[in-house]
């Protein structure tokens, strides 16, 4: 369940770019694993992107890792700040070792490192319902149409289904994506964890 932070204010989805000392090549697999997980970033309230990556992609080269072989994310969140470090799948398998001392070497200089296994970061539904949230920022939502929404979930005791709620919109031509923004935006919560259907549960947020 998305869960009830500060809103972002984000309308469009712009990956920044991981600083490079000029020899970083990254793959096609490898840039889709770093843009996965930043769809994931941008959909989740619990963290933003945060700093840059320069100290541990420099301990990574050190370690023995190609710049080509890692996705390295610096972000912020639960009241601290950390870096994400992930692979693709042939890289975890043979050099998960090598990845751990990354961890314990970061630690040592001061710099908490998550390990983040590529199978999580690509897990579905979550993953294609983090990019139909991500496409749907773009969509303008009107105070009318955020008040028409909030005032059918509170007539239905708090909760609704996603096909009413968009049914609730007056203003928007895409209806489904104008609910999908507010579910971004933290003004409504969906579990992006299930499948996204009609009939999901769309729920205020805790606290409204």
């Amino acid at each position: 369940m998305l869960s009830a932070t500060p809103p972002l204010t984000s309308t469009s989805f712009n990956p920044p770019e991981l600083s490079t000392q000029g020899t970083i090549d990254r793959t096609l697999e490898v840039r889709r694993l770093r843009k996965n997980l930043m769809t994931l970033v941008l959909t989740s309230r619990s963290v933003v992107h945060s700093g840059n990556a320069s100290l541990i992609e420099n301990l990574a080269l050190l370690a023995g890792f190609r710049s080509e072989e890692l996705v390295i994310l610096p972000l912020r969140g639960f009241g601290e700040g950390f870096h994400v470090v992930s692979a693709p799948t042939s890289v975890w398998r043979t050099d998960y070792e090598l990845l751990l001392d990354l961890k314990h070497k970061a630690a040592e200089a001061g710099t908490k490192v998550i390990l983040v296994p590529p199978t999580y970061i690509q897990r579905e539904p979550r993953l294609g319902n983090a990019r139909l949230v991500a496409d749907a920022f773009h969509v303008s939502i009107t105070g009318e149409d955020r008040m028409s929404v909030f005032l059918h979930l509170v007539e239905n005791g708090g909760y609704s289904t996603f096909q009413d709620c968009a049914m609730a919109v007056v203003n928007s031509e895409a209806p489904y994506s104008c609910v999908l923004s507010m579910a971004g935006l933290g003004l409504i919560d969906i579990d992006l964890g299930k499948p996204i259907t009609p009939n999901t549960r769309v729920d205020l947020p805790e606290g409204r």
